[in-house]
């Protein structure tokens, strides 16, 4: 068992998932600072409205991002009464702290209205009022996702403080 548990550590998990810090608040509720997970390693990975993903993107070519998939190619979205709206209908979103709107970072923005290209992704922060997300960059293409997170497998401050409240899926 102490061999499997080593290889398996050794060879096969570095072969299949990441492991990412995340360092600030654009995804609370559902992620804090300081929060340590796991992601897969995107080789041919489709991604899915709800997946919390793991991105580069455009114009950062040396940061990850992780944010919340909303829309993927093909649907129709539209930012509008402080929520999404997507194929037509209010996406129902219990994660999102804060209303969506389109909001002015540094004078960008990027509208989003309308069906979402072939082979790009529209991505948003669960902290509505406070990630830089495909509102300021716009769509994201498919390729520039590195992987999907998973678990969440501790929390810096709370390990420090001796708790370990935080881990387990990632929803």
């Amino acid at each position: 068992m102490k061999r499997f548990l080593l290889f398996f550590s050794a060879v096969i998990l570095p072969l299949s998932c990441r492991t990412y810090y995340i360092p600030a608040g654009s995804m609370m509720n559902t992620l804090h600072v300081g929060d340590h997970i796991f992601s897969t390693i995107s080789l041919s990975y489709a991604p899915r409205r709800g997946d919390l993903l793991i991105f580069r993107p455009p114009n950062e070519e040396d940061k990850d991002y992780i944010k919340r998939c909303i829309a993927i190619p093909g649907d129709r979205v539209e930012i509008r009464e402080d929520a999404v709206f997507l194929n037509g209908k209010r996406l129902e979103e219990p994660y999102a702290l804060g209303p969506t709107r389109y909001i002015l970072f540094s004078g960008d923005t990027r509208r989003l209205d309308g069906v979402v290209p072939a082979g790009k992704l529209v991505l948003l922060g669960d902290n509505r009022e406070n990630s830089l997300d495909s509102r300021y960059f716009g769509y994201v293409d498919i390729k520039c996702v590195k992987g999907r997170a998973f678990f969440l497998y501790w929390n810096s401050d709370d390990f420090r403080k001796g708790r370990c409240s935080r881990w387990g899926v990632i929803k």
